[in-house]
């Protein structure tokens, strides 16, 4: 197996056999006239994909029939192939025919050549560990880049407060040497020494990849230290995108330091219940304040009431498709514990709030992201999630409008409502809703629809496929939903009643 470092466009590979540099001869001994080429092989590709596993994923591209003659008769072997996205490359070959063992020496490679056309399909440039100095608060990204069609740049950051550091020692003709050894040497025998600098444990995981100049800063913050990794996709072999600018905004943060946790942190699915949000923010004589805060969650959220160091503040609260925002009568200048209360009703394990703090004299670009923990050590938590219970439900309280259905086009019963909450469904997924009557016959599938977790609401008119009404009786209404591992179904009885 070879790994070529980066991602390549790649149509043909030669081996080269009759190892180099090995003496001809003959009789025993390891010679030239000893050694023997391939019995057979297999060539494979991989892009750099792995399976679940953890291993890579290949895929046969060539291979070479059982034959005597190739051991030494043919020397150089070839693999040609439409063109493709390469990162490692391998061959699997036998060490015996069956009969003859070779004594080790089949297979013998003396090069492999590697060709491909255009640019790198992917390359990643990792930057350096930029010191900001002190802990700043990091508001955007700008970038100028050239991305002609089949090429892009994608960007992501992670940052941290602590690095850790690994010394290198050198003697005087630069070989490296261990600390022992490099302090017996007398000082004229001594080299320089090299700090190697890396990420510390605090640091976040990489961002999800940028979308546009300007966007606000992903990673958390406010932080000391940024890397940002750029990584240049090439779509097409003759396209490439191209750097020419990349600038990181940032100013003293709103406040110093930020712990965030929300009590409880765990709920019954679809049922409306109080939580409070304990956020405790550390200001420095440098930190700018805030009068706002932005709580963010995929769970519609009721505001109650906000209090500070215990004392209930007067807050202006406007819902949003996101959330809430909280405006402050007055800002928050010093060290203090926020206790926020809201209502929300749960439908995901372990749905997110996440706060943002604003200062509008500064405008809506500059926000800081507030850090999980422990903010209030009365408080057994330190995360901004909430759980459901370790169950595999995906269907609850379902309910039929009516139990009979009278589709007569009075207005009264012409359609049976079923509702339902579905649970822990992230992305939409199927759920389907079909009729049958009682000898198990579909009747019809009343709804096919992609939704996500959240009370749901189907119909049926008592209709089937085509229209028509279905004659009277009872008839079952079956719900199925399609989770990440399983599929769950209920079913209720609805009499047709003319």
């Amino acid at each position: 197996e070879l790994d070529l470092g980066a991602l390549f466009w790649v149509d043909t590979v030669r081996m080269l056999g009759d190892g180099s540099g090995i003496a001809p001869g003959r009789g025993a001994g390891y010679h030239r006239g000893g050694t023997f080429n391939y019995l057979w092989y297999q060539f494979y590709t991989s892009d750099g994909a792995r399976s679940v596993d953890g291993s890579l994923r290949w895929e046969l591209i060539g291979e070479l029939p059982s034959d005597p003659r190739n051991l030494q008769s043919i020397v150089h072997f070839e693999e040609h192939f439409p063109l493709r996205k390469v990162r490692h490359v391998r061959l699997f070959f036998p060490m015996s025919n069956g009969i003859q063992a070779f004594n080790g020496r089949i297979g013998t490679t003396a090069e492999w050549q590697v060709f491909g056309y255009g640019h790198p399909a992917e390359a990643v440039a990792v930057s350096p560990l930029f010191d900001l100095k002190s802990v700043q608060h990091i508001t955007a990204l700008h970038w100028e880049v050239d991305t002609p069609s089949g090429a892009r740049l994608e960007i992501r950051s992670r940052t941290g407060n602590t690095l850790q550091e690994a010394f290198v020692f050198y003697d005087k003709n630069g070989k490296d040497v261990t600390q022992k050894r490099y302090d017996k040497l007398i000082p004229s025998f001594r080299g320089p020494i090299d700090t190697l600098r890396t990420p510390g444990a605090d640091w976040s995981t990489w961002s999800r990849p940028y979308d546009t100049s300007g966007q606000l800063f992903l990673s958390p913050a406010p932080r000391r230290y940024v890397q940002l990794e750029l990584r240049f996709i090439s779509e097409e072999p003759l396209a490439s995108a191209s750097l020419n600018d990349l600038r990181i905004e940032y100013n003293q943060p709103l406040a110093q330091t930020t712990r965030a946790e929300i009590f409880p942190r765990q709920a019954e699915p679809g049922q409306t219940r109080d939580f409070t949000y304990y956020l405790r923010t550390d200001m420095a004589a440098s930190s700018r304040g805030f009068d706002q805060i932005k709580i963010v969650s995929s769970a519609d959220l009721s505001f109650r009431s906000l209090r500070i160091n215990g004392q209930t503040q007067t807050v202006e609260s406007t819902p949003n498709d996101q959330g809430v925002l909280l405006k402050l009568a007055e800002p928050v200048l010093r060290s203090a514990l926020l206790e926020i209360d809201f209502q929300s009703t749960l439908f995901l394990n372990q749905t997110r709030f996440d706060a943002f703090l604003f200062n509008s004299a500064l405008g809506p670009q500059v926000r800081q992201p507030v850090d999980p923990g422990d903010a209030d050590e009365r408080i057994d938590s330190g995360v901004t999630f909430v759980a459901l219970p370790s169950d595999d439900r995906l269907l609850d309280r379902l309910t039929l409008s009516s139990p009979a259905l009278t589709p007569n086009g009075d207005g009264i019963h012409d359609e049976v409502i079923i509702s339902f909450d579905l649970l822990k469904i992230i992305d939409p997924r199927p759920v389907e809703l079909t009729i049958y009557d009682l000898a198990g016959r579909s009747v019809v599938t009343a709804s096919d629809a992609s939704v996500s977790a959240g009370r749901i609401a189907l119909r049926w008119d008592g209709r089937t496929a085509r229209g028509d009404l279905v004659p009277p009786g009872a008839y079952l209404l079956g719900i199925r939903a399609r989770g990440d591992a399983f599929e769950r179904g209920e079913h209720r009885i609805v009499t047709v009643v003319y």
